[in-house]
């Protein structure tokens, strides 16, 4: 039998992610902006919450929700956040444009964290494989 060229094999991996519901701690949340100087990187951190297979993921469509409680916290946090580590910008305003959204009522609890209405695109190493560097390449996986 004849090997196949290298351009055909493809070991595509197909990840999939499964609705996440958890209850939020402050320590956890107090923890990631301490850890941190950049708020891109808070905000990345507080979606590894929400996703733990965040660094396989390409794209999320739509929004995690949280509590109230937990949702003005974190607030409050990007704001403090801001002012003293960048101080040029509108304090949370990252945080409002791209953090999650707010719920409360029907069994939502103040702390409470959801990705029930997200849809998650996933990335295979089947180019990675292809270039021989599994660190490398990563493309879109077909839903």
């Amino acid at each position: 039998m004849t090997p196949l060229p290298s351009k055909a094999r493809v070991f595509p991996r197909t990840l999939t992610v499964t609705d996440l519901r958890k209850t939020l701690k402050r320590q956890e949340i107090d923890a990631i902006f301490d850890a941190h100087d950049n708020q891109e990187a808070v905000l990345t951190a507080l979606y590894k919450l929400a996703f733990p297979e965040w660094d396989a993921i390409k794209s999320v469509d739509g929004w995690p929700a949280i509590g109230k409680e937990a949702g003005l916290y974190i607030m409050k946090k990007f704001m403090e956040f801001d002012r003293e580590h960048h101080p040029a910008v509108f304090n949370g305003g990252l945080w409002m444009n791209n953090g999650f959204s707010v719920h409360e009522g029907a069994g939502f609890g103040p702390w409470d964290l959801s990705t029930d209405h997200c849809k998650v695109h996933m990335m295979t190493r089947s180019s990675a494989v292809r270039s021989g560097d599994p660190s490398r390449g990563m493309e879109a996986a077909t839903p």
